[in-house]
């Protein structure tokens, strides 16, 4: 095994972000855009999302007229419905966005800074390997992609009483497109990172492990990752709720395939801060023990010194 340095794993936490799906998706989605434009590298995300969702509208439109399905009524498809979702799946993607290019900038400066790099690199190498596995995105997307069929079909059902279109069904195709790509992010590499955190070495404040700013730092924006993903979620169900579209089955399906992962994601995050935190703490303990029966084995105790510097370790 090569030894990595600190450049080393930047580059390689750096290779393992760009050739992702999602940024893959999404990059091929910017340039082309600036190429159209004439200009050259990668239009803004923004731009990015706006440019796919109007097309999504744009083209369940063109459906709709050359079906002649006009008169199709769906919930899916009226403006109550279908442009607050396409500006909630925008603003999600835009916020997703920001936070894991944060955690990603964070991750190759802070994080790499702080580590106790050799005894860190086994449990690093392990979870970028897992990161960046094709072999494990692949199957990943085409659970996701079953899953995301099961939801429309759930919600579909749940407007038996109205006439259903198949510009339905190609509408909620090409919204799960745009999200498929990030649901990687959240769903296996959130998990396998805060898992696998327990194992990395960090150069933590000896006295006070918990107040090391890298440890603060770590656990405010995971925390803030958590949140924002809570809140899209809960946005998402506040959006349709009301118009009947959500059977018990539809939010089942969604507390286990998006609820359970991000309870999941927060369990692992708390468990690997505390076996980080203690393991630092025994640490400690095992340093003053060690001083403390060197005093009493080497010096006398009846002696001043020696019993207040043992009362000061104490």
């Amino acid at each position: 095994m090569t030894e990595m340095t600190r450049e080393s794993l930047r580059k390689e936490i750096e290779r393992v972000y760009q050739t992702s799906l999602m940024r893959i998706y999404w990059r091929a989605i910017g340039r082309g855009l600036a190429r159209l434009v004439g200009k050259k590298g990668e239009a803004p995300a923004w731009v990015s999302f706006t440019v796919a969702f109007v097309m999504v509208q744009t083209i369940t439109a063109v459906v709709r007229i050359a079906l002649k399905e006009q008169s199709v009524t769906s919930l899916m498809l009226s403006v109550q419905f279908s442009y607050p979702m396409l500006a909630y799946c925008w603003l999600g993607l835009l916020i997703f966005q920001a936070q894991v290019e944060r955690f990603i900038n964070y991750l190759k400066i802070d994080i790499v800074d702080s580590l106790d790099l050799p005894d860190s690199q086994p449990a690093i190498e392990s979870w970028l390997h897992a990161a960046g596995a094709r072999s494990l995105q692949a199957p990943f997307m085409l659970l996701f992609i079953a899953w995301m069929t099961l939801l429309t079909v759930l919600v579909i059902v749940g407007q038996r009483g109205q006439p259903i279109g198949v510009s339905v069904y190609i509408f909620t195709t090409l919204v799960f497109v745009q999200l498929i790509p990030h649901m990687y992010w959240i769903l296996v590499i959130a998990i396998t990172f805060a898992f696998s955190i327990r194992q990395w070495k960090f150069k933590l404040f000896s006295d006070d492990p918990s107040n090391t700013p890298v440890i603060q730092s770590l656990h405010r924006l995971s925390s803030n990752f958590l949140l924002t993903i809570a809140f899209l979620l809960a946005l998402n169900q506040l959006i349709a709720l009301p118009l009947g579209l959500y059977s018990r089955f539809y939010i089942m399906a969604m507390i286990a395939a998006l609820w359970t992962p991000t309870l999941l994601f927060f369990i692992f995050r708390e468990s690997a801060f505390a076996h980080l935190l203690t393991n630092a703490k025994l640490k400690r303990l095992a340093s003053i023990q060690k001083q403390i029966m060197e005093i009493e084995n080497n010096q006398d105790m009846n002696q001043r010194e020696p019993a207040e510097a043992v009362k000061r370790l104490l």
